[in-house]
């Protein structure tokens, strides 16, 4: 379950910031995760859910979207879309393809609260 792993990592990467940005709580982050990470979505929202435990992001909502994968076929060249982690051309079926960087994990977004300030600001890469 490596889902725990990155879960772990991304409360790391959120503390990282808080020091960086200055601000005492996260409410919401939105993620996003390519196709070929294979990551279970319900088990990094449980994973979460347990890392966010006890610190800034205690409670926080999470939001992932996972983001298809960016093929170009090198039997037909074609250039192709995928929402599956399946390396074949939709077109032609060869394997003989080459996917892009679809399996990175971004944080898009971050809500956080500074300090006692009542409304919480938005962060954005």
């Amino acid at each position: 379950m490596h889902e725990l792993a990155l879960a772990q990592n991304i409360i790391e990467l959120l503390e990282e910031q808080a020091v960086n940005h200055q601000f005492s709580k996260v409410k919401q982050v939105w993620l996003e995760i390519g196709v070929m990470a294979c990551v279970e979505v319900p088990a990094l929202h449980f994973g979460l859910d347990v890392a966010a435990r006890h610190t800034l992001a205690d409670n926080a909502s999470f939001h992932i979207t996972i983001a298809p994968a960016q093929g170009w076929c090198l039997s037909c060249n074609q250039p192709f879309t995928s929402q599956t982690s399946t390396l074949c051309c939709p077109f032609c079926h060869s394997g003989k393809v080459q996917i892009d960087d679809s399996s990175r994990m971004r944080i898009r977004e971050i809500e956080v609260k500074k300090g006692r300030q009542k409304r919480p600001e938005i962060i954005k890469e």
